[in-house]
Order: structure tokens, then sequence, then C-alpha cells
């Protein structure tokens, strides 16, 4: 069934990875889970059989509650646990936490998980693109505008992207990647009464959480790449593989939105 839009879309953006990328390749995902569990057995003292089997018990309960227990910070339910590697591993790192006579503020280690470790580890990960992405692209900029905003850091990101174009790099790269590629988006950070002309929060069938929709820091890069251009909102289409991350703000404004399902998409967010 082809998809069609009220109005022509003027720009199209990506979320990065998992979208962009397959974040489930051992290069990519592997990587980062690897190098979280070896901080773990750093941070813990527990042997690295120890700790991967705290990791193997822990998957196996969250795949049990995926519907019912979400990602949580400072008390508010950000996004579904199961949804990439990024998001599995941080229970490991709190059950292991929690095992240790370590004490940490459950502020502090948000930050901590969110910050320095998921910074770190993600400089370690390979790419892996998805299957014809250059192609993809490529043929984007011919027919529209598109951009990539992510909550990684964008010069890590660019180095990806310049990966892809590294043969005959097309004239109009480095430029797109100065003005087009947006990071540290925090698209999980909400923060309460922030978004104006949305609610704070909608419900979706089958999810045992509300959807929070008040994510102030997503929302100022969107609504700037849409003032900036001189967009509405039905003129913008968002691609991404989390919905409650990458989509269901950008919906809630008006904006197009296409979700790319994969094993560990959740069946009342198709």
């Amino acid at each position: 069934m082809v998809k069609r839009f009220k109005k022509k879309i003027e720009l199209l953006e990506l979320d990065f990875d998992g979208t962009v990328t397959d974040v489930e390749h051992a290069k990519v995902g592997g990587a980062y889970t690897e190098g979280v569990l070896s901080d773990l057995v750093q941070l813990s003292q527990f042997t690295p059989q120890r700790v991967k089997e705290i990791a193997v018990e822990v998957w196996a309960q969250m795949k049990v509650s995926a519907h019912t227990e979400p990602w949580v910070i400072n008390g508010i339910p950000i996004g579904p646990l199961m949804a990439d590697p990024y998001l599995r591993v941080q229970k490991v790192f709190r059950r292991v936490i929690a095992e240790t006579e370590l004490e940490i503020s459950p502020i502090l280690l948000d930050r901590l998980i969110t910050g320095p470790t998921y910074k770190h580890n993600y400089r370690l990960t390979g790419t892996r693109f998805w299957p014809n992405m250059r192609r993809v692209l490529e043929a984007a900029r011919s027919n529209t505008e598109f951009c990539v905003v992510t909550n990684s850091d964008p010069s890590e990101v660019g180095k990806k992207l310049a990966k892809l174009f590294r043969r005959d790099k097309p004239d109009w790269f480095d430029e797109w990647r100065r003005t087009s590629l947006k990071g540290f988006a925090k698209k999980f950070m909400p923060v309460s009464g922030s978004v104006p002309g949305v609610p704070e929060t909608v419900l979706m069938e089958g999810l045992g959480w509300p959807v929070y929709l008040h994510r102030p820091h997503y929302y100022t890069v969107i609504e700037t790449l849409r003032a900036e251009r001189g967009l509405d909102w039905n003129q913008m289409l968002f691609v991404g593989d989390i919905y409650q991350l990458d989509l269901a703000l950008p919906a809630a404004l008006g904006a197009n939105v296409l979700l790319l399902v994969n094993e560990h998409t959740l069946p009342c967010e198709i």
C-alpha cells in the first residue's frame, strides 16, 4: 500500500542508529554491549562470567516484561527497554551495580549510563549500514532535503557517514554534514510543561505506561529545522526505529511519521 501525503514532503528527517544503520550487528550493538559489560567488570570487581550471567538473566526477564516495564529516568517512563542494544544493556548496568556495595544515587546512575558510559562505548562501535543506504540517501537528496537527528555525538556520526561516502564523495556532503546533521538531541529527556501545543502524555492501547511527549531538547532541534525552512509540520516526514523516542512527538505536532519495524518493536506501536 502506497502512503499518500496531504502535502509534498519538503524535509525528510532520519534517525541514525537503527534507522540508517543495523544496530543489532555484532560490530555495532554487539561491540557496544561487550564494552559496557567490560566496564561493569571493572566497576563491580565481579568476574566477567558473573557479569555475563547477570546479563543473560536480566535479558530473559526483559523479554517477558517488554510491554509493562519501560526505560525510566527520574521516575518518568521514556520508552521500551528492549528496543535496541544500547537500551537493553542499561538494565544490566543497574542490576550489576545493585549487587555491589557501591552507593550511587539514581540520578547519578542515570547520568553515568546515558553520559560517559554511552559516549565512551559508542566510539568503540563499528558501522553497519543497511543495504543500499548510500543509494537511498542520494535518492532522497535528489527529491527533497533530508537531515539526520540523533542522540549520539554528531562528530562520531559524521565519521560513520563519511565511510558510507568514502568513494566518490559527493560535492554536497561536507556542507550537508555541517548544516543538516544534528546530534545530542536528547530524545530520551522529558520535562513537564515544556512543549507547546501537545499534551504531556498520550496512552497507547496494550502499552503498560503513558507515552511522554514533552521532550524539550528534541523539540528545540526539530522546531529549529522546521522554522529555518518555513515549513508546516505536515511538510516533514520523520523516519525512526523507536516510536516513543523518534516519532511520538513529531506525530503529535502534526508531522508525518514512518516507523521501521524490527523484531523488538512492540506490536502496540505498529
